[in-house]
Order: structure tokens, then sequence, then C-alpha cells
């Protein structure tokens, strides 16, 4: 026998109340006109090692500063 259970669409720990608070300021801050941007901050690194790069020729690729 095989046990059913039904998907929701709602996470089960999500709490109801925090999730209004967060809809009501993003609506004030639409209405404010402030533009609503969603980073995934996974992917940003501090440092950036750099395999290759361009230099004049006869010139080492040597860069001192990771900007």
């Amino acid at each position: 026998m095989v046990s059913v259970k039904k998907k929701t669409l709602e996470h089960p720990k999500a709490c109801p109340i925090k999730r209004a608070i967060y809809h009501s300021k993003l609506y004030s801050f639409r209405q404010q006109g402030y533009p609503i941007v969603y980073i995934y901050a996974r992917g940003f690194e501090s440092q950036t090692i750099r395999s290759h790069g361009y230099a004049p020729i006869g010139k080492p690729c040597i860069d001192s500063y990771n900007w």
C-alpha cells in the first residue's frame, strides 16, 4: 500500500506574517518608484583569477591589481 501526500505550492516552514510584511514593503517601494533588483550572489568572488590577458608584443602579461 502506498501513502499519498498531496503536494502544495507553499513551503511548509514559510511564515505567512513575515511574507505579508515583505509584500507590503515591496509594494511601498514600487509605489515610490524604486527599481526592484534580485541578485543571485553565489557566483560573486572577491578575487578573480585570470588565466589569460592582453599585453604588447614582447611584454609579459602581468597585472598587480584585480580591478
